[in-house]
Formats: C-alpha cells, structure tokens, sequence
C-alpha cells in the first residue's frame, strides 16, 4: 500500500485525471439514477382472493376461506396466514418468512390452490399473487355535478395516456363503480314467442363469446383465425339473435327484454370538492424517476387535458409526491454546502489555505465518486440515500483532516515537497485504513436485516461504505500530491498575508489548548485509570437504565405531521347507505366552515 501511496504522490496528473473522472462520472451517474422518495422494494406476502357474487359473509368463510387456508396450510416458508371474509368475497394472506423464493413459493401456492375440489359452482377463479409495495407518487381527481359515466370514461382516458408516459404504467383509478349490464327478461314477451328462461340465457351465453378458429397455413406465415363476438355494451347484447322464426325472420333479446346499460348494484361515495369524483393514483414502478415523470404529467394536463375536458368536471392535482421530493434534495444539496462551508472554514483558520482548498474538494470528490457505484447496486436516490449521505458528512471529514493536517505540520518542522507529503502519508497510513474500515464494518449489518425494514437500512449501508471508499482514494491517493508544495507563508499587508496572521493565531490557540487543558486532562485521566473506568461504567449504566425505563422512546420512524387530515367516522354495519351520504355530507360542511375561518 506504500508503493501505491509513493506512485501516485509523485505522479500529480494521474491524480488529477482521477479527480476528474470522480467528478465528470459522478456526475453523469447521479443524473441516469432512479429519483423516488421512497425507496423500491416488495412486502414479502402472497395474497390470495375470491369473489362469490351475492354470498353472505358466514358462506364465504365456511366454504371458500377455509377451504383455502386448510390447502396452504402445508407449505414451506409461510410465517403466518391472515384471512378475511365478506360479503361476496374471500382475501386470505400469508405472511413470508425472510430467506425464502418468492417466485417459488407463490408457483407453490398457486398450484395447490388450483387443486381445490368442491367450491360452489359460481365462484369466480381465485386468484393469486405476490403482494407489491408501490407508493403512491400522484393523487389527482376528476370531479363535477354530471353523469357518473361521464367521470368514469375521463377517467379511464386519463389513465390510458398517463400511462403510455415514463414512469406512469402502474396509473390506476378508483372510487367508480364497475360497469354492468343487466337484462330484464318480460315473461309477457317470451310467452308470446314460446320462449324460456334458458332458452334466451343459452343463446346470450353461446353468442356472447370469443373463440379460435385454428389457423391457416401460407407461404407468408402462419394466420390465427379467431370469433369476437363478445357483447359488451347494451346495443351488443340486443342484438343477440334468440331464435330464427320459420318465415325467415329473428327473435332477438331487444324483442324479449329491456337491456340496461349501467354500473354494478353496490354504495359507492367518492367526492372532490362536495362534486361526485373518480380519484386517479400513479404508482411508482420498478425503475422510477420521479422529476421526469411528474413533468410529463404537469405538461399533458396543462397543454392536452383541461382544453379537453367535458363541460361540467375539472381536474385536480390532490398530491404530488415529487415536491416532497424536490425539498428534500434541496434538504441533501444544502447540507452539503454548509458542510463543505464549515469545512473550508476551518481548515484555513487552523491550517492553510491550500490544505482548506484541497481538503474539501477531496469531500466533494468522495460525494461525486459514490454516486458511481450507487446506479449499479440498484440503489436509487430516495430520503434514506438522503440519510445516508448526512450521516456519513461528519465521518468522511476525518480522513482529509488528518493527512492534510499530517502534511502541514511536516512543513511546520522544514519539511517539504513530494517526499515529506509522501512520508506524513505513510505514518497515517494504517490507522486510517483501520478507522474507514472498521467504521464499514459497523454499519455493513444494516445490508443483511431481514423482511422489509432491508430495503429501507441496505441504502444507508452502501451510501455509506461507499463514500468512505472513495474518501479513503482521495486522502490517500489524490490529496498528497495536492499538497506536497505546501510552505509557510509569511505575514504581510496583503489579503493572503493578513489571512495568515489571523490563521496563526487560530492555530496557535488550538496548540494553547492542546497543551494547558487537553493535554494535563487526558494525563490526569490515564494517572486515575480506575477512577476515570468508575466513571464512564456509571454513565453507560444509568443510559442503559434510562432506555430500559421508557423514559427515551425507541422507534424505528421519527413521528411526523403529515400532508393530509384524515376524519374516519364508523357507523353500525346494518346503516343504510343514505345515512351515510348524510354523514359524509355534514363532514364536508364542516370541511367548509374549517376552510372559512
């Protein structure tokens, strides 16, 4: 490690090169990263579901949920299973224990879910999946006083384009109702034709549909024929034929039924602004940036959406997370500064101005350089790399302290040039490498946690690992042949010399209380070893006491206000849904008489 120290202190421009490409690279790496405020990650859960149209809850429990959670039951890896059964559905997860393959795992539970025998006949096919933590990057809504088809349609168009954008294909909508068409047989028509029940359910079920046709073999290639013929609005269906009569002519379901063309038969309450609404939410993907995404979206809405809306709704933008965003950058960038600030600051008013100037581009170098490995770990610049990067600020300051304040103090003696800085290098070379390393140590265990609190502590880990890395290439690599043409300077009437005399007293001040307050107390301290243990054991006790008694809360998130008031009023399960359009209506009175004052 010597020779390396030696090679490169006396090569100047291949440690400038490398300064540089920290920088240049660094640089171009922390534009092409992913920009969350969240950082990625999946719940390690299975999530199974099953929806029983118009069964009661004790049904659904008793033939689907434990039918379910008796064919799991098992399977290898499943911590615990939570279910819930409702009124035409059945949800049943199951909680992963860490270390297992999900991918695995989830085929596992498919398979032995598809094995079940003797669900009702009318249960839809049970689903499985793997459960996905997405954050919600955007909240927007379409609202206003018209038809609730009018909102669903804007709705779907909306997500369709948002979702053809970078970053939008996870958009979903929600708080709209499913869209259905019923038909309402006339058992006065069907006796006049001759006609059942299932006469006109089979010919809508056989003519209802989409089949393949096999294919047809050419010189060009291979062509699929396929039947579409599924109906789905209500002038699809009327056009069903029923029955051909002998004359030639057709009984269609218009003939026998009245088709109506509208949405399933559940309570549904969504408002915006006291206005019938449809909420909208962009949810991050796998590979997401933030800022990218959040402009092409203000831009669609401003130059395409609004001109384009129908009369009678509007378009609002709820949340958007990106701002959040953009603060807590400015939170990371302006620390920074500050540091490298105070940095500066104090280097020159202890050591030298070139010791100040070269120390803390070393800083900046070492931010730049870990920028280089974050793209390729899968790492993303999110509020815990944000963490990381203010953590690691007051660690990494160390390492070109002490070898610039190393290099100085040789020249202080007389010493100077490429092989007294090489040689100041070398003295600290070792308990350098042992303090970034052990400092490594310590926090590489936060890679390896288990379950989902991972994806929140391995970002603090690499951030951090990293920028000590490069810290500890730019102290020991780049920094000594920055300063290896360091010299006193002496006083005089100009800026630099006026500054020299203000640093010498500085500095002289920091010796003076090195001698007359530190020196004698640490020698004090080491003459009364035991005194000096009794002590520090005492203070280590009474932590431990007052962390066990409660008196310091431990929790792994700091409580924070959020953005959003959130009232949640709950109402006996056998309230009419009128009664609750009556509280929701005097909680949004209220929301107005607030917004007044």
């Amino acid at each position: 490690m010597k020779g390396i120290v030696d090679w490169w202190g006396r090569n100047p421009v291949a440690g400038n090169l490398l300064m540089l490409a920290c920088l240049v690279v660094g640089f171009m790496s922390y534009l092409r990263m992913d920009k969350e405020f969240f950082p990625p990650g999946g719940d390690d859960a299975i999530t199974i579901s099953a929806s029983w149209p118009g069964a009661s809850p004790t049904d659904v429990e008793s033939q689907v949920t434990v039918r379910v959670e008796e064919a799991v039951a098992d399977v290898n890896g499943v911590d615990w299973v939570r279910s819930q059964s409702g009124e035409g559905f059945a949800w049943v997860n199951l909680s992963v224990m860490p270390g297992v393959d999900m991918q695995q795992l989830e085929t596992e539970v498919r398979t032995k879910v598809e094995a079940i025998t003797g669900l009702p006949p009318t249960v839809e096919r049970v689903q499985v999946q793997r459960q996905v933590g997405r954050d919600w990057s955007m909240i927007m809504s379409i609202h206003g006083n018209v038809d609730e088809r009018v909102l669903r349609e804007t709705a779907k168009r909306v997500r369709d384009e948002i979702a053809l954008m970078p970053g939008g294909v996870n958009t979903i909508y929600f708080g709209a109702r499913a869209p259905e068409v019923s038909i309402e047989l006339s058992e006065t028509a069907m006796q006049r034709f001759g006609l059942t029940f299932d006469q006109v359910a089979n010919a809508i079920r056989e003519s209802s549909m989409n089949a393949g046709g096999g294919a047809v073999r050419t010189d060009e290639g291979d062509f699929q024929i396929q039947v579409r013929n599924l109906a789905d609005n209500q002038r699809d269906f009327e056009r069903i034929v029923v029955r051909q009569t002998p004359d030639g002519g057709v009984i269609t379901v218009a003939d026998v039924a009245t088709v109506i063309d509208g949405f399933q038969d559940v309570d549904m309450y969504t408002r915006m602004n006291g206005e019938p609404a449809v909420m909208l939410a962009l949810q991050t993907p796998d590979t997401f940036n933030i800022n990218e995404t959040a402009k092409a979206v203000h831009k669609y809405i401003e130059e395409e959406l609004r001109p384009s809306l129908p009369p009678g709704t509007d378009f609002t933008i709820v949340y958007d997370q990106s701002e959040d965003y953009k603060s807590l950058v400015g939170i990371l960038f302006s620390n920074a500064l500050q540091g490298f600030f105070l940095i500066f600051l104090l280097l020159l008013l202890t050591l030298h101005p070139k010791v100040a100037v070269w120390s803390t581009l070393g800083v900046i170098t070492a931010f730049a350089g870990s920028f280089i490995i974050l793209p390729y770990v899968n790492v993303s610049l999110n509020f815990m790399t944000v963490f990381g990067f203010l953590l690691v600020l007051g660690i990494m300051v160390d390492d070109a302290i002490i070898v610039g304040e190393a290099i100085y103090e040789r020249v202080e003696q007389g010493l100077s040039g490429v092989d007294s800085a090489i040689m100041a290098t070398q003295l600290v070379l070792k308990p350098l490498i042992a303090s970034v390393f052990t400092t490594m140590i310590a926090f590489s265990p936060l890679m390896f946690l288990d379950g989902s609190v991972r994806q929140f502590t391995q970002a603090i880990s690499i951030v951090i690992m990293s920028t000590l890395f490069f810290s500890l290439v730019e102290t020991l690599i780049i920094l000594p042949a920055h300063l290896a043409h360091v010299h006193i300077l002496e006083p005089s009437k100009t800026f630099i010399g006026r500054l020299m005399t203000a640093q010498r007293a500085c500095a002289n001040a920091v010796v003076w209380f090195a001698e007359n307050v530190h020196g004698p107390l640490v020698r004090a301290a080491a003459r009364l070893r035991w005194l000096t243990l009794t002590i520090f054991l005492t203070i280590f006790v009474l932590m431990i006491g007052v962390m066990a008694s409660g008196r310091i809360k431990q929790t792994f998130m700091p409580e924070v206000e959020g953005d959003f008031l959130i009232a949640s009023i709950q109402l006996p399960r056998t309230t009419p849904f009128g009664r609750m359009e009556e509280v929701a209506a005097q909680l949004d009175r209220a929301r107005l008489a607030l917004e007044a004052e």
